[in-house]
Formats: structure tokens, sequence, C-alpha cells
């Protein structure tokens, strides 16, 4: 607050959004703080062998199952391979009649696609113009699409391949096929039924499409091809970005796309092959297309890519080698820049410092701010550039030291603000951004010191940068100070803080509760209080801190008065008065006290005072009670009596009453219900069709009073 007592400060993330604010390279973690962008990552070191590979001209394939059984191509040797998702054993795929034009044969078989909704293996037979279609399970081959299964040759009809190179699949079940010697992507239901509409749409906007890769559904289907161009314009290699009826949407060209190879996407994320980098290269596709960075780790050629279950990217680099995974998210990109504003209360303020929330920041990932201050909204200062080494090389910007995520804003009183963020890293790490807060027309220490040390008035600004840094020194104390009233708050103070506020409330709290029981306990701690020496504050203490359910009698509550009837008749209609020796007892004196010429006797009388009278009538039951607690609760007898002694008034009198397992009428026996009161069993003649009396040769015998055993002859009602 300000000397007015009004808010001086802003937080510039407002309900986790980050509004107005614009970004580059960067994406928001599972928590919303800002990191630099995510790339996949090869875990381990890049293997010698991998790097010295020759870079490839053609495409394979690489396929995952369900099971996490991986298949990859070997087109110079016509084979499929297989990596069992069980015990990791490599073999060829059984059951295929080698290089050849038969049906199972296969002839420079590159794409693979297993396709979730049949749950069979589709391999692009590229020398034989064909797809064929197997079951993984029993390696029977189940259908081939394309040219006669006896005369494969290349054809352009529709349904007809001439070299298929690559196969996907969309989330609707539909296949597209890399029809690259015929320049075009068909697409197929998931019976093999062609859909023209869609080479027709596609095929004016591609050259010589290499590889096919899908992701969405109905409408938000995506259809990505990369096409390598004819090889003769530096320009000609670009991803072309289709929906599912064909309709080009979007396109990105590069240089690189012409020796491109390899190509998934998942949501929004394109992964391709840079064979002339020998890297795989992260792109978003968003209103553009945007390059994130390479993976972090790997070096070598890439033939096939593929996503399984959108954390592993499986990399066939061709040659005989066998694929290999990387994390999808396990690197970062380089840089990424972070900007936004204007920023301000709506007035011209003091700007003065700016503080940013991250965790802490790593020997490889650095963070670095920057401000501008205006006075017009409608002339911010020049966008950072993205793709620079240094984004916010600009006079407008003014740096604040690296790495430093508490620094001062130095200017003239300004009525806006705008910040920008320099995110770096080496791959292996980011910074994360959680939070910035801004501050205007702080009070400094100097108002705590006298009025000649803010004269002149031109030395004001630098006093104020001076003592700020003595601020710093306290901010952590003083800031404990502005939020002490947390430390008073069950919910909210830190568990270390736990015992220290319990004493406040002389509550002893367990060291064995879970965090969540003793926060409960200290909440409610001062309306326990209220019902300290009462039956259901005692109950309520035996259960919380005994972990029993006690019952709490008072007999006194249940105490009646009792009278001679009128007449010598007995009354036994149970409308009468009480009953002597069950509902009421004799009083053990005179209520009264002595009556001269009645009870008094020398030296045996029972004196009382008038303000005692009629006390002798509820003495022997006043101030006593009993706990009752049942045995199968698991008992701490000892410390049931401290806590009863230490809850119970000081008056009174208790007897701890532990209920046994045994047959007690009224307690764990009903008769007529569970419990029968008899003598002895009569015989019963084995022909007798009665069961009214005698013996029962099924179920369970009668119970009887002091004979009756629980669970047999008794039971718990």
């Amino acid at each position: 607050m300000n000397a007015d007592g009004n808010a001086n400060y802003l937080y510039l993330n407002r309900d986790g959004r980050w509004p107005d604010f614009r970004y580059d390279g960067l994406e928001p973690d599972a928590g919303g703080a800002w990191q630099l962008a995510t790339v996949p990552r090869l875990p381990g070191v890049n293997s010698a062998a991998l790097a010295a590979l020759s870079t490839p001209t053609k495409p394979a394939g690489v396929a995952v199952d369900a099971a996490g059984t991986i298949y990859y191509t070997l087109p110079q040797q016509h084979r499929v391979m297989r990596i069992d998702g069980c015990d990791g054993r490599e073999r060829p795929f059984p059951c295929l009649g080698g290089p050849g034009s038969q049906p199972s044969q296969l002839w420079h078989p590159r794409g693979l696609l297993f396709h979730t909704g049949r749950r069979a293996l589709f391999v692009a037979d590229s020398g034989n113009h064909r797809i064929q279609i197997f079951d993984p399970h029993t390696w029977q081959l189940l259908e081939i699409w394309g040219q006669p299964a006896l005369a494969p040759a290349a054809d352009s009809a529709p349904g007809s391949f001439n070299k298929p190179w690559s196969l996907a699949q969309d989330g609707d079940g539909y296949v597209y096929v890399a029809d690259t010697g015929n320049g075009r992507v068909q697409k197929f239901d998931a019976r093999g039924q062609v859909g023209p509409d869609f080479a027709a749409n596609s095929t004016p906007h591609l050259t010589r499409p290499v590889q096919v890769a899908a992701s969405g559904t109905g409408a938000q289907a995506r259809i990505c091809v990369l096409d390598a161009g004819s090889g003769q314009d530096a320009g000609s290699g670009q991803i072309v970005i289709f929906n599912a009826q064909g309709q080009r949407q979007q396109s990105f060209a590069a240089d690189f796309l012409q020796t491109a190879l390899g190509l998934a996407a998942s949501g929004g994320a394109l992964y391709v092959g840079d064979n002339s980098r020998r890297q795989v290269i992260k792109l978003l596709v968003g209103e553009t297309v945007k390059v994130v960075g390479p993976a972090v780790g790997f070096n070598g050629p890439v033939v096939a890519l593929a996503l399984h279950n959108h954390d592993h990217l499986w990399l066939h680099p061709g040659w005989e080698q066998a694929p290999l995974w990387l994390a999808v998210g396990g690197g970062h990109a380089r840089r990424g820049v972070l900007w936004g504003g204007p920023f301000g209360p709506g007035q011209a303020v003091k700007w003065h410092q700016l503080k940013g929330t991250a965790v802490s920041l790593k020997p490889d990932a650095h963070l670095q701010f920057f401000v501008h201050l205006g006075n017009d909204a409608a002339q911010p200062p020049a966008d950072p550039i993205p793709d620079s080494a240094a984004p916010f090389d600009h006079p407008d910007w003014q740096p604040l030291p690296p790495d430093v995520l508490d620094g001062l804003i130095t200017g003239e009183p300004a009525r806006a603000l705008w910040v920008g963020a320099y995110f770096t890293g080496a791959g292996t790490g980011s910074p994360q951004l959680a939070q910035l807060r801004v501050s205007f027309d702080h009070q400094t220490y100097r108002n705590h010191l006298p009025a000649i040390f803010s004269n002149p008035p031109s030395d004001v600004q630098f006093l104020d940068r001076f003592l700020s840094l003595f601020e710093s020194f306290f901010a952590e104390a003083e800031t404990s100070i502005a939020h002490i009233g947390r430390f008073f708050d069950a919910a909210a103070v830190p568990a270390a803080w736990l015992p220290w506020l319990a004493g406040w409330l002389a509550l002893e709290l367990d060291e064995n509760w879970p965090e969540a029981q003793q926060r409960a306990a200290i909440a409610q701690a001062f309306a326990a209080y209220a019902r300290r020496g009462t039956a259901a504050g005692l109950r309520e203490s035996l259960r919380l801190y005994a972990g029993v359910a006690a019952q709490i009698e008072e007999p006194i509550l249940h105490a009646s008065w009792w009278a001679l009837p009128e007449d010598d008749a007995y009354d036994d209609t149970g409308t009468g008065g009480g009953l002597l020796g069950f509902s009421t007892m004799l009083a053990p004196v005179e209520a009264d006290g002595a009556v001269l010429g009645g009870t008094a006797v020398l030296d045996h009388s029972h004196l009382i005072g008038q303000e005692a009278f009629g006390a002798p009538l509820f003495e022997n039951m006043a101030h006593q009670f009993t706990v009752q607690v049942y045995r199968g609760q698991g008992l701490d007898l000892k410390k049931i009596e401290a806590i009863v002694e230490a809850e119970k008034p000081a008056h009174t009198t208790y007897q701890l009453c532990v209920i046994e397992p045994n047959m007690r009428i009224g307690f764990q026996a009903r008769l007529g219900i569970d419990t029968i009161v008899a003598g002895p069993l009569p015989a019963t003649p084995l022909d007798s069709t009665s069961q009214a009396n005698g013996l029962i040769l099924d179920g369970q015998p009668t119970g009887q009073i002091g004979k009756g055993e629980v669970g047999i002859t008794a039971w718990l009602g």
C-alpha cells in the first residue's frame, strides 16, 4: 500500500491467463508457468555408429501396436522386423515369403501403419505397388489393396498405386497413402474403399509427396504431407496441410524439407526428420507453422518416425539399424521470448520494482527481464526479434541484470509499463516463470529519515534506489509480518508451525496424527472448550485422543420420585409411580433431616440446614457418571482414564465400565428377538413334524441366560 492506503502493485498473470502478453518459443507447463517449449530428447548418449551412418534418400517405416511391439522395415532386405513388446526379442516378421511379388512376399517395403480400429499391420509394399495387410498375432495375410495380387504393376487409376511410400491414419480410422510415383495422396476407409475426392482436391498442391501424417477427427482432422518437390528448386521442399476433404489449409516451406524423411503428427505438433542437419525438428501448427527447434541429444539419419501414446517418438535411422525412441517432452528449445503491455493504474506513477516468481534457475537455464516506460498506450516499444541472439536489443527496452528476478525500474513517472522476458537454456532445462508483480509509488525507507535527506529533490531518486537495496535485506521478514494472519489460521499456517498454534490453545497434538487431522483439531479447539465438562465434550475428547466411541451415563438423569400407593392394591399397570429397586431407591437418610418428636434420636440423627433440604434424596447419585466403552475398540485404559481425569469436572466421580462380549439383557441380547430364555431342551421324537418345541435338527441352539455365547447362542442386536 502507498501512503493513501491504495494498492500500489499489479499482478500481470491474472487468473492464470497472462492477458496482454505475446510469446514465441515458450509454452505453459502443467501448473501454468511459462517455460521454453518442449522438444524430443534422446535418452543416454548418441552413439558414434549412429552419427557415422550415411544420409538416406528414400524412406522406410516404423509402427507400434497397442501392446508395445515395434515393427520396422528393411527395404533393401525386403523384410519387416519386429521387436516384441514383452521380452524385447528382435526377429523378422514370420510367415512372409521373402522377396517377390506373390501374396505375402515383399519388394522394397517402406511405410508401416498399425491400424488401431482393425488391429492390423499395413505394409506399403512399394516395389509391388500395393498395400498388404497382416494380422500381427496370427501373421496371416488379411487383404491386399491396389493392383491385382498376381500382376502388380504401376497404375494411376483411383485405388491403384505407383511406389506407395508412406501410410497414416486419422482419428476417424481413415487411411492415407502417399502414392509417391503418382504424385498424390489417396484416402481410403478402413475396408479399402477409395475416396477419390481427397486426391482430386490435394494433387494440384503436390509435386512429390514422400511422407504423410494425420491427426484429429472430423472437421478437426489435419492431414500433413511432406512434399520433397522437384529437387531442382532450393525452396521447393514444403509441408502442406489439408483437411479431411483434401482442401489445402496452409503450407510451410524450408530448404531442409528437400532432404527430409520421416513425419509424425500429434495435435498441433509436427516432427520432421531433417537429414541435411541430421536432426529431428519439432514444428508447431497454428495460424502459421513455426519451427520450435531440434531434438536434444540426437545426431544421425532419419528414414521414419512414429508416435506412440503421445510420449514416445520412435525413430528409424535406416541401414539395418533398430529403431530408437525419443522422449517427446524430454528436452527444451534453446531460446524463447515473452512480452506484453501496456500495464498501469490509469495515471502517471513512479514505477519502482519488477519481481518475478520462478523456480530456482539452473546453471544451464537463464532468464532476463526488460521494461519500457511510456505515456501513450498506442505507442508500444518495438517487438522483440525471437530468432535473434539478442531479441530485445533495441533502445526502447531497458534491460535488468541477467538472472535477477527482483529488479528496480528507473525513469520518470509514466502512465504505462511494458515488460519483456528472455528465456535461454542448453536444451536440457528451462527457466519457469509463474508470476510477474510490478509495484509503483513505493514508500521507501527515506520516509523514516529526517526531511533534510529529501533535499535537494534531484538526489531523491538516487537515495530511493540506494535505500531499496537495504529494503531487500528485510523483505522476507516484512512479508512475514504483513501476512502474519496466516499463522493464526489452522488451514493456512505452515505445517511446521502447527504445534506452535496448538500451544496458543493449550491443545496437545499427537505427532502421529496426519496433518489434516492436526489442522482439524486446532480449528475445532476453541469451540470444544465451550463443551468441556459436559458429556458431549468428554465423548468428543475420547474419540479424538483415544480413538474410542464411548457412552456417558449420568444416573441422576434417570432417577424419579417414589411414593407408597394410596391403597393396599399393588399397581402393576405400569402407569403408577416408580418401582422400588427398579426405577428408584430409598434415600440413605431422612430427606428433611432430624425432626424433633419424630426422627431425631440422640447421637443417631442426621442434621442438615435449611439450604440442603431434600438433598439426601439424590446425594448418592449426584455428581457421578459412568464411561462405557466396548472391548473390541483396542482400548488403552490408562490413556482413557487420563483423558477422563483431564476433561471431567473436578467435583465429579466416575466409573469406567468395559463392555465385554457376554450376553447382557439390554446390551448384547434382546429377549424374544435374538435370545430365548428357556430351560433344558425336551426330547423330540424323530418322527415328529412339529418344531415348535424341543430339538431343532438344523440351525443354532437357543440361548440361555448365563450361558449365552456371542455368535453361537446369542447374537449382538
